[in-house]
């Protein structure tokens, strides 16, 4: 019994990988491919379990990665929902969408699973609030590396480092304040705006 509920456990999270990895953000490869849920997923462990080993040494890596791994999966229910340029109104809703799919994963996912995006939804300890703000870096990182500005032109309708950066820098303000805790990272995520903004500019 123990053996086919351990395979039928790893069965239950593959599929669960197959739907996460059709998941697709606004950011986009230089092959004009989105990222994926999984390739988002796996950029903000390395990223952020690298910077805390580095800079954070109080905080605990293993952990780290584990929120990583888990901290969109509610999107498997609702897809992902860009917020550069999302209104109040909208970020409203997708917190209201995001606890309802919480509630549908905590009934059908394995005890470690629901128990690691539980804590990581109610960002109680700091390795998840570190998470939450390296996230903040990740699209501006794949940006710089694919080069790619068809995402700004096409989905956000931002054709100069001007606009890019007016709303940029307010999104750097708000981060700054609700997150005072991690400083450097905030003011990491201006420099890669920064620099993804000369893109424009070639």
């Amino acid at each position: 019994m123990t053996a086919q509920i351990i395979a039928d456990t790893g069965i239950q999270l593959g599929q669960l990988v197959a739907d996460f990895a059709r998941v697709e953000r606004v950011p986009r490869w230089a092959d004009n491919r989105h990222e994926s849920d999984v390739e988002h997923s796996y950029l903000l462990a390395l990223v952020a379990c690298e910077l805390a080993a580095a800079y954070y040494p109080e905080l605990q890596t293993g952990l780290i990665a584990e929120f990583a791994n888990v901290h969109d999966l509610v999107e498997v229910k609702v897809g992902d929902t860009p917020t550069f340029l999302a209104t109040p109104e909208q970020l409203d809703e997708k917190i209201v969408r995001e606890h309802a799919a919480l509630r549908e994963l905590q009934a059908e996912l394995p005890n470690h699973t629901v128990e690691m995006l539980t804590r990581y939804e109610e960002q109680h300890e700091p390795e998840a609030r570190f998470v939450k703000v390296v996230d903040k870096m990740t699209p501006a990182i794949v940006n710089i590396v694919s080069g790619n500005l068809r995402p700004m032109y096409e989905d956000y309708a931002i054709h100069t480092s001007e606009e890019f950066l007016e709303t940029a820098n307010h999104r750097d303000t708000i981060l700054a304040e609700k997150y005072p805790d991690f400083p450097e990272i905030v003011e990491a995520c201006r420099l890669l705006h920064q620099q993804f903004s000369m893109a424009f500019d070639k």
